[in-house]
C-alpha cells in the first residue's frame, strides 16, 4: 500500500496517493507538497530550560568537528567523571598558567 502524500493549494490541504493525480496537481504549480514538522520529544522543555539557565550563567555554545585523532586524544585526557567540556577547560587553564596568562 502506498503512503498518502499531503499536498496543499494556497488555501486548503488534501491527501492524495502518489501517482498520476498527485504528479498532475504538483506540475500545475499551484499545489505544493506539505512537510509536517516532527513532534517535539518528551524532554524538550526540560532541555530548553537547562540551556536557558546555562546561557543566563554566561555559558556559550560552540560546535566543532574534530579529526578522530584529536578527539581520541582529548577523550584519553578525561579524568574519572569529567566531561569533555571539563577536559578542554582544564587543558586551557593549564596552558594559560604555563604561559603566564
Amino acid at each position: 500500500m502506498k503512503k498518502p502524500l499531503l499536498i496543499a493549494p494556497r488555501n486548503t490541504a488534501r491527501e492524495v496517493l502518489p501517482g498520476p493525480d498527485a504528479e498532475r496537481l504538483l506540475a500545475s504549480g499551484s499545489w505544493v507538497p506539505v512537510v509536517l514538522p516532527k513532534p517535539r520529544y518528551r524532554s524538550a522543555k526540560t532541555v530548553e530550560a537547562f540551556r536557558q539557565r546555562r546561557r543566563e550563567q554566561g555559558f556559550k555554545a560552540i560546535h566543532v568537528l574534530l579529526p578522530e585523532g584529536v578527539y581520541k586524544a582529548l577523550h584519553d585526557q578525561r579524568q574519572k567523571g569529567e566531561t569533555l567540556a571539563g577536559v578542554i577547560e582544564r587543558l586551557l587553564s593549564y596552558a594559560a598558567d604555563k604561559s603566564g596568562g
